[in-house]
């Protein structure tokens, strides 16, 4: 995904109705489109690249284990994205993809996925690495914390989660996704502690008054298609 990945203001505008299925129409209502990408222009193959960062002692450099894998890319059949003139999304629905990879991945740790809708209020960690390179990354990565303001519900049947919170409760900054985030895991903590994954970052975007909002894939809303496609070796 490209940086152009923020929503524009009139978008989320639309966005913060926020009880009521929006529809495709509604959302592009006075708005000029300037470009569609769907799964057919999605590229074919990926590398995927898997870091394992080492624990360390108090003063030393952080050190990690990196190994990379080629895969297929297959994304969601109803994947679409509406551009502007200025190159911000006015339309994302399904923005979803699998990648196979051609060996499994070995020393992983394993996410469990969802078995439920996220819920508003719910606490949420984000992670990524922020603006990258072409074919690489850039900087170190970045995790942090805000929680479900809101949920989205499309007339295409995707479902969007999105992040406002500008502060915690214990009066720290709130995290939001920055440029180049696209595709990074959005979690809830399970039970026990561990991460279940509940999204896939979309796009950063800010509201009327300029503030922060981070925009995920559920990935519940499309449970169907995501089984059938981890099912398939």
């Amino acid at each position: 995904m490209s940086e152009r990945e923020a929503l524009g203001r009139e978008a989320i505008a639309k966005v913060e109705r926020r009880e009521n299925v929006i529809s495709r129409a509604e959302s592009l209502r006075g708005q000029r489109i300037n470009a569609v990408l769907d799964s057919s222009r999605c590229a074919s193959s990926a590398k995927v690249r898997t870091i394992i960062y080492e624990p360390r002692e108090p003063g030393e450099a952080e050190s990690s284990r990196q190994k990379t894998y080629n895969g297929s890319v297959r994304p969601h059949p109803r994947l679409k994205l509406l551009y502007d003139d200025e190159g911000s999304v006015v339309w994302s629905s399904a923005d979803l993809a699998v990648i196979h990879l051609d060996m499994p991945v070995k020393d992983f740790p394993v996410v469990e996925r969802t078995t439920e809708e996220a819920r508003v209020g719910e606490p949420i960690v984000m992670a990524g690495y922020g603006p990258g390179e072409t074919f690489g990354l850039a900087g170190e990565r970045h995790s942090g914390e805000n929680q479900v303001s809101w949920l989205r519900r499309l007339d295409s049947g995707s479902v969007e989660i999105v992040a406002a919170r500008q502060g915690l409760p214990n009066g720290q900054a709130a995290s939001h996704l920055d440029v180049g985030d696209s595709g990074g895991g959005c979690w809830r903590r399970g039970s026990d502690g561990s991460a279940v994954l509940i999204g896939i970052a979309s796009g950063n975007a800010k509201n009327g008054k300029g503030e922060s909002l981070s925009v995920f894939t559920s990935i519940y809303s499309h449970e169907e298609w995501l089984s059938q496609q981890l099912a398939e070796r």
